[in-house]
């Protein structure tokens, strides 16, 4: 008696799931050809993580990201693709607790001279 609402209810929400994995896909593939177009992707950690595959796949030359004193940097690697050439990493380095070499180790960057100031940095 209860098993035909039940199965009725189970056929419709897997109708469901499949319909929305449609939109979902749809989505995706709107997103890939926007970011496909563009030599510059600016996000924040948060879309960086969300949205890692597609940034990937887009192999955009300048990736810039916001909020980035406040992880690690091996949370932003994951979403560079091969012809990425420049990343750009904004935030404010006095947020950061955890020790942050891993990017620091991967590529080698030019030593400057303190001026003194982090304003004037």
């Amino acid at each position: 008696m209860r098993r035909d609402p039940v199965q009725r209810f189970c056929t419709t929400a897997d109708e469901y799931n499949r319909y929305q994995q449609l939109i979902d896909r749809k989505f995706r593939q709107k997103n890939a050809a926007v970011l496909t177009s563009k030599r510059i992707i600016g996000c924040t950690t948060t879309g960086a993580a969300k949205y890692r595959e597609d940034i990937h796949e887009a192999c955009p030359g300048v990736l810039l990201v916001e909020e980035a004193g406040e992880i690690l940097e091996s949370h932003i690697l994951a979403a560079l693709g091969a012809e990425t050439e420049q990343l750009i990493l904004i935030g404010d380095h006095k947020c950061a607790v955890l020790h942050r070499p891993l990017f620091s180790n991967c590529i080698p960057t030019p030593s400057f001279p303190s001026t003194g100031s982090s304003a004037q940095r």
